[in-house]
């Protein structure tokens, strides 16, 4: 399980409960160890939030890397969609893109661990995970995961993803797995009342869309990938490369008509990209 996902699935769970739950269970488990170790129990909650304390006074202080900001990305900059070939000049949002959102909601008490939802969760990570394996045939571009906060216990996942087109979503659905997983929601829809399911998909034509980013890591439209053939031969695989969309927002992509493409102006992507996302540096 890679580090990504795992942080997402400990995510899902902690929302599963109430913060008075979780009070309610640490409260608990403290009785528990006072019973057995008197008052030493109370030692390691105490080192715990020392440590807290004394770590966030030294980011503040100055006396400790602040580790928020690794990958933060400390200017402003835009995702604009790379050109077809490596190197030539660029006119603002002169792509299509095609904006999906889908996800899940439990109406139940017992939330993630409510009936069905597993079996839910499966058939949808089986077609991500299928998706982003042959990301070029599915004019798959890049995802985003979040969590809902309307409530205690939300239970309610998204997933932002980028495609190239709208047919290229409309080709994926009519492929097997997608087949599959719906015939197992018509089986199953009525007897899971409580899990709900829903999607968004807005294709979004070129010049009506922009975006702009600052000191933040590369998300969303910022973090898709795409693919640029360079100068060797197409047919060779070397012959291409994936490039991030970020770019400066300097000259036409100061403002929000540059960025649309609605003001006259181009750019040289070479002249503005970003370096070293990983390290939140930029230089031209």
């Amino acid at each position: 399980m890679s580090a990504g996902k795992r942080n997402n699935t400990l995510l899902l769970f902690r929302d599963n409960f109430t913060i008075s739950t979780w009070l309610a269970i640490g409260a608990l488990f403290q009785s528990i160890a006072f019973s057995v170790l008197g008052r030493m129990a109370f030692l390691p909650a105490a080192c715990l939030l020392l440590y807290r304390v004394a770590d966030a006074y030294a980011i503040k202080t100055g006396l400790k890397h602040n580790h928020y900001l690794d990958g933060v990305i400390m200017e402003h900059v835009s995702a604009q969609i790379p050109g077809e070939t490596d190197g030539d000049a660029e006119t603002p949002a002169d792509s299509d893109i095609c904006v999906f959102i889908i996800g899940s909601k439990v109406n139940h008490p017992l939330g993630l661990l409510a009936p069905g939802y597993k079996e839910l969760g499966e058939q949808f990570t089986s077609m991500i995970q299928e998706i982003k394996n042959n990301a070029e045939e599915h004019g798959f571009l890049g995802s985003r995961s979040l969590v809902g906060a309307e409530s205690a216990t939300n239970n309610e996942t998204v997933s932002i993803m980028y495609f190239k087109t709208s047919e290229a979503v409309q080709a994926y659905a009519t492929g097997p797995l997608h087949r599959k997983s719906l015939t197992w929601w018509a089986k199953h829809a009525a007897k899971y009342p409580h899990v709900g399911i829903f999607h968004e998909l807005y294709q979004v034509r070129k010049k009506d869309w922009e975006t702009v980013y600052g000191h933040m890591k590369p998300m969303f439209a910022g973090e898709t990938r795409h693919k640029v053939e360079t100068g060797l031969s197409e047919k060779d695989e070397e012959g291409a490369i994936w490039r991030s969309p970020l770019v400066f927002t300097t000259g036409v992509l100061k403002t929000s008509l540059g960025r649309m493409g609605r003001l006259p102006g181009s750019y040289i992507r070479s002249d503005l990209e970003v370096k070293d996302e990983k390290a939140g540096v930029m230089s031209v």
